[in-house]
């Protein structure tokens, strides 16, 4: 650019120094000097200036990599942690269930020296129904209303009725299965356990105050039904369940004994 005052000529000289992230350019300093009548001195001190102030940009630019480097670093540890907290809940909610079936094993020994190791072992079997119906539902019926909260009571009319081993073990596995049910589905308070006899059949109710279901909607496609209805066919026991939405559950067995 040239730029005229008198006999004089003025020449202005532009420096441009570029400023690039990677391969992007992201801003230019510029620099006008005058080549006609700035001094040799002047220029230097003035491409000193724009070299610090390249490199000064240069050092931000660099500052703000590393900073983001460490976000990105503190994101993936976040993140690590998150999936590592997620990992320890699970394993503490195995830990619950595994705790809840050691504890229903025990109440099933009758909170007695019962060894349980995966399966009840007939002569396990036979220590059991030698306690007889009675005592397992009071003992049961106790340790699972007090782990989850539940008011549980028994109720016991006439004779206790002593039933074939087959069936005995039905009917535990069946009661199991009821009280997990309520405890998981039910949204109860209360469980009443009766158990009575008369003649020669004997039966055995378990009524819950929960908020109940529709049989109609849920039970074809409930397994827990499904299979307590299969036990109680395969100990040729009678089975029957009533329930409605907001009225509770009622499962009723009952069946033929012989008097001692």
């Amino acid at each position: 650019m040239d730029l005229k005052s008198g006999s004089s000529t003025w020449r202005q000289q532009e420096l441009i120094a570029p400023l690039h992230v990677g391969h992007f350019p992201i801003a230019a300093l510029k620099i006008q000097l005058d080549a006609s009548q700035a001094s040799k001195n002047r220029r230097e001190r003035l491409l000193v200036l724009a070299v610090l102030g390249l490199v000064s940009s240069l050092m931000v630019l660099a500052l703000i990599a590393w900073f983001l480097k460490r976000l990105e670093e503190k994101n993936r540890l976040t993140a690590q942690l998150a999936s590592l907290s997620q990992q320890l809940l699970t394993y503490s909610q195995l830990n619950q269930q595994l705790a809840g079936l050691l504890a229903d094993f025990a109440a099933l020994a009758g909170c007695s020296g019962l060894a349980v190791a995966g399966k009840m072992e007939d002569d396990n079997w036979d220590w059991l129904i030698s306690k007889g119906l009675l005592t397992f539902l009071r003992s049961y019926g106790q340790e699972f209303g007090r782990r989850h909260g539940l008011q549980v009571e028994l109720h016991h009319s006439g004779q206790e009725p002593r039933l074939p081993a087959k069936a005995y073990q039905q009917v535990v596995r069946i009661v199991q299965e009821a009280l997990h049910n309520v405890a998981k589905h039910a949204r109860a308070s209360r469980v009443d356990i009766s158990l009575g006899c008369a003649e020669q059949r004997w039966w055995l109710m378990l009524a819950d105050n929960g908020q109940g279901f529709d049989l109609e909607q849920t039970g074809a496609n409930s397994y827990g039904l499904s299979i307590m209805a299969e036990r109680a066919a395969e100990a040729g026991l009678e089975f029957t369940i009533e329930s409605e939405p907001g009225q509770g559950t009622v499962i009723r067995l009952a069946g033929r004994w012989e008097h001692e």
